[in-house]
């Protein structure tokens, strides 16, 4: 058989072993929203030692280990953010989710999966009212690079428009919004008029992944 034939029938049989993985797994679903602290729920009882293995996507990457009730977070990425819960089961919480924490995780008790959770992450979705000549500040749920778009209300052909892409804290704004600055995981503009009415929606760089959006009122004093 020619090594194209061969490589065909692996793929075929990876398929159906994949396909009957997820249909015996009990594989438990989580939405959260982005810069939250979620609860990977995990409520049976283990008496050994405890794993916790984000398994997609690859490669691995073992989260947390606890042996004799000591916890050890693994992972640089999840340090001071996985915190692992003992009391009486075995839920991993991990605080102030990101992009890169969206996947599936397996929770093990001595080296045998007895959980399997997927996490999404969703963007969150606000609407604030502001007094003319006051701050907005708008929260960007992440410290990647990020890009801030407004579409103005009331407009029947209104679309996003870029106002400033923000990375490391620091703004790059268009000319019409040189009254913008950025701070950790925030962007303010200042002296709010009523052009500000509209929807500011903050997205990924990259991944163009929307992480929030604003519904902007603006109030006459």
């Amino acid at each position: 058989m020619h090594l194209s034939g061969i490589m065909g029938i692996l793929i075929i049989l990876t398929t159906i072993l994949l396909a009957d993985l997820s249909t015996t797994l009990d594989i438990k679903k989580i939405n959260a929203t982005f810069n939250t602290t979620v609860s990977l729920p995990c409520e049976k009882p283990c008496r050994g030692d405890v794993k916790w293995i984000k398994v997609r996507p690859v490669p691995f990457r073992t989260i947390a280990i606890c042996k004799n009730g000591l916890c050890t977070v693994k992972e640089k990425d999840f340090e001071n953010r996985a915190t692992h819960i003992l009391s009486g089961n075995i839920s991993l919480s991990l605080q102030q989710v990101a992009l890169g924490d969206e996947g599936w995780y397996e929770g093990y008790c001595d080296d045998k999966v007895i959980c399997d959770i997927t996490l999404s992450l969703l963007p969150h979705h606000k609407s604030v009212s502001v007094l003319v000549g006051d701050p907005l500040i708008i929260n960007l749920l992440s410290s990647e690079p990020v890009r801030v778009t407004f579409r103005k209300a009331g407009l029947s052909n209104s679309t996003d428009k870029l106002i400033c892409i923000v990375e490391e804290a620091v703004p790059l704004c268009v000319r019409e919004y040189t009254r913008c600055s950025a701070q950790s995981h925030f962007v303010m503009f200042a002296d709010v008029t009523q052009s500000d009415v509209g929807v500011f929606t903050v997205t990924h760089s990259k991944t163009k992944r929307i992480f929030n959006t604003v519904n902007v009122a603006v109030k006459d004093d």
